[in-house]
């Protein structure tokens, strides 16, 4: 939403809130069963979600460098990370003057979203202490940072 003051014929103002929900639609959800199915053998279930863990803050990428630095110098609430399937999480977005311009170009052009990203890097707990499963090409965090340890101890 965006708003302009009486005197002024561009936008002066603007909020924008995203409400982001963590899992898979019931779609995906098959689409999974039917890949393990496919890869592993008929008797595949899959069995739920891993438990994650998550740095408290979702981080943005992308190409449009300027569209990016906006919305992290906007963002005035949230950016949490949800780690339940079904997790939501909320936040808001206060742009003023030139930033909120910029943002309604923005919003009528959506090509400058191509690209965009939201980042929730997440690390499996339980099954998988402190590292993403190797399936999945993950790395335990503690060996990589042992590793990292013993270099800067030989320098």
């Amino acid at each position: 939403m965006s708003w302009k003051s009486e005197a002024s014929a561009e936008t002066d103002n603007g909020v924008m809130h995203w409400l982001l929900t963590w899992g898979l639609s019931k779609e995906q959800e098959k689409e999974v069963q039917n890949c393990l199915i496919a890869k592993v053998d008929s008797n595949a279930i899959v069995m739920g979600a891993l438990t994650v863990e998550a740095p408290e803050k979702f981080l943005l990428s992308g190409k449009n460098k300027d569209l990016i630095a906006v919305l992290q110098g906007s963002l005035s609430a949230g950016a949490g990370i949800p780690t339940q399937p079904g997790g939501k999480s909320a936040s808001s977005f206060r742009f003023l003057g030139k930033d909120a311009q910029q943002m309604e170009q923005s919003l009528s052009n959506l090509d400058k979203w191509d690209g965009i990203f939201i980042e929730m890097p997440f690390y499996g707990v339980g099954v998988w202490p402190s590292c993403a499963h190797p399936a999945f090409g993950g790395q335990n965090r503690h060996a990589e940072r042992n590793q990292m340890q013993r270099m800067r101890n030989h320098t």
